[in-house]
C-alpha cells in the first residue's frame, strides 16, 4: 500500500483520482480522438484498432475487424462525404470512452447542409487499442446561407415604414391641422400676445 508521501492524487467532487488513472483516461481519449480525426482526414491507417475490433451502428453491425474498419475509413463512401466534425465532448467510465459531436457532410441542397448529431462509445483497452464501437446518430439539416443584412435607409421597406409613421402622426393631429399641416396657436398663447400689446 502506497504511503501519503508517494501517492499523488486530485479530487473531482468527492472521488479521489490518481494521476496515473488520470493519465490513462487521457490516453484513451486520445485514441478515440484519432478515430474521429480519421473521419475527416479519411486516413484509417493511424487509428489503433485491435485485430478483432467490431462496430455497431444504429443497432446494426457494420464493422467486422480492425482492417475492415481501416479500409472503410479510408475508402468507404459513407465516410468520404464527411467534411468536418465539431469538437467532441468526452466522458470516461473504465474502458468505455463516450464521445458526443456533430458531423457535417459535403451534401448541400438549396443552401441547406446535411449533418448528424453523433453519440459514440469506444471500448478501449489498457494497451490503447479500440476493441468495439457503438454509435447512434440523429440526422439534421442546417442552413448554409449567410443572414440577410438589415434594410438600408433607402430600401423599399424603410420607405414604407416612414409612410406609416407619417400617417400615424397625421391622425394624431387635431382636425383643423390635418389639411394645412400648420399648428394653430392655443388660447393661452393668444392671450399672452394680447398682454404684450401696448
Amino acid at each position: 500500500m502506497r504511503s501519503a508521501a508517494t501517492r499523488r492524487s486530485r479530487t473531482i467532487g468527492s472521488s479521489p483520482i490518481d494521476d496515473a488513472e488520470r493519465s490513462d483516461e487521457s490516453q484513451r481519449i486520445a485514441v478515440a480522438q484519432a478515430y474521429i480525426d480519421a473521419l475527416v482526414s479519411h486516413d484509417g491507417a493511424s487509428v489503433p484498432f485491435a485485430p478483432g475490433c467490431t462496430r455497431v451502428e444504429q443497432g446494426v453491425k457494420n464493422g467486422f475487424s480492425g482492417n475492415h474498419l481501416r479500409r472503410s475509413l479510408t475508402r468507404g463512401p459513407q465516410y468520404r462525404i464527411i467534411n468536418e466534425v465539431t469538437p467532441a465532448v468526452f466522458s470516461v467510465h473504465g474502458d468505455d470512452v463516450r464521445a458526443r459531436y456533430d458531423v457535417l457532410t459535403r451534401v448541400s441542397v438549396a443552401g441547406r447542409r446535411a449533418g448528424a448529431h453523433v453519440d459514440e462509445t469506444f471500448v478501449i483497452s489498457g494497451e490503447g487499442l479500440i476493441h468495439h464501437i457503438r454509435v447512434k446518430f440523429h440526422p439534421f439539416v442546417r442552413s448554409t446561407e449567410m443572414p440577410k443584412p438589415p434594410p438600408g435607409l433607402n430600401s423599399p421597406r424603410t420607405n414604407q415604414i416612414i409612410k406609416w409613421m407619417s400617417r400615424a402622426q397625421a391622425w394624431c393631429l387635431p382636425e383643423d391641422q390635418r389639411s394645412t399641416g400648420r399648428q394653430v396657436p392655443s388660447r393661452r398663447a393668444g392671450r399672452a400676445a394680447d398682454d404684450d400689446r401696448p
